[in-house]
């Protein structure tokens, strides 16, 4: 019984530190054409692009046994400044007002390079962004750890939930040193591949106890079912014990039954968002 509850005690940890936000494996995310709720684009100044943003089959397993991942291309004749940018659905969106501010994401190089990483959009859409960068070695598939309390390109310390993030290959770790008019040098054909996205902060500072919220049966064979004070879940996203998404749902309603009978027998957490804050729960699926 003590190895038992010792097991609950560290998954419950460990789901508040690192949620895997996106994979690339859900099948929500193709090269966009503006009616997807994912959405991928390459942004590069150019008038002719050559550049290259894709969801892909994972070209090398060794470090990453995904089935898809992200390739980002750059183009020799775009900006300096060229990036790719995703766009995130709500249940997705990067939370960073906790007190730790670090994203990792698996990325895939077979040369040395600096990555600048932006998030932007905060809540309503609101203009606020945040940059740090990561440097990988150019050695395969490698976790870069990306921490905006250390703000470069000019940014602020990141304070928000983000419902945008930009990767720009092209940067050198203080700035951009090419251009598409060839000045000082034209900029160089760069591929990287990018999956898991993954929150390794807490939760946010905004968690807080939701009025009157219940759930039951729970454990359940069949169903949750949840229920607040008269207070509105805008939003319910369910976890596995290795932090990634397994079910998410937008009732904007203070009662709703959550399906458990795809789900496998064991430990979820469920994190139930309202318009002043979000509480997380554990459920139990037997």
């Amino acid at each position: 019984m003590k190895k038992i509850t010792l097991l609950l005690i560290l998954l419950s940890v460990s789901l508040g530190y690192s949620q895997v936000l996106v994979d690339f494996e859900d099948g929500y995310y193709a090269n966009g054409n503006g009616t997807l709720v994912y959405d991928l684009n390459l942004i590069d100044g150019s008038t002719a692009s050559t550049g290259e943003m894709t969801l892909l089959s994972n070209p090398v397993a060794t470090g990453n046994m995904s089935a898809t991942a992200v390739k980002i291309v750059t183009d020799n004749a775009g900006q300096g400044w060229q990036n790719g940018q995703l766009f995130l659905r709500p249940s997705d969106a990067i939370d960073l007002s906790g007190a730790t501010k670090t994203i990792s994401v698996l990325v895939y190089s077979d040369t040395a390079t600096d990555i600048l990483a932006k998030v932007v959009d905060g809540p309503g859409g609101t203009p606020t962004e945040s940059a740090t960068d990561a440097s990988h070695t150019g050695n395969g598939w490698e976790t870069l750890n990306f921490d905006f309390s250390v703000n470069k390109d000019g940014s602020a310390v990141a304070t928000e939930t983000y419902s945008r993030i930009l990767f720009f290959p092209l940067w050198n770790g203080g700035g951009y040193d090419c251009d598409f008019n060839g000045s000082p040098v034209a900029c160089p054909e760069v591929t990287i591949w990018i999956d898991d996205i993954t929150n390794t902060g807490t939760l946010g500072t905004k968690d807080f106890k939701i009025a009157g919220l219940s759930m039951y049966p729970n454990p359940t064979q069949d169903s949750w079912n949840i229920k607040t004070q008269k207070v509105e879940m805008t939003a319910i996203t369910v976890f596995d014990v290795l932090g990634k998404s397994v079910l998410s749902m937008t009732p904007k309603s203070s009662e709703v039954t959550i399906e458990a009978r795809s789900l496998r027998t064991g430990l979820y957490f469920a994190k139930i968002e309202t318009a002043n804050g979000s509480q997380t729960v554990k459920l139990i699926k037997k």
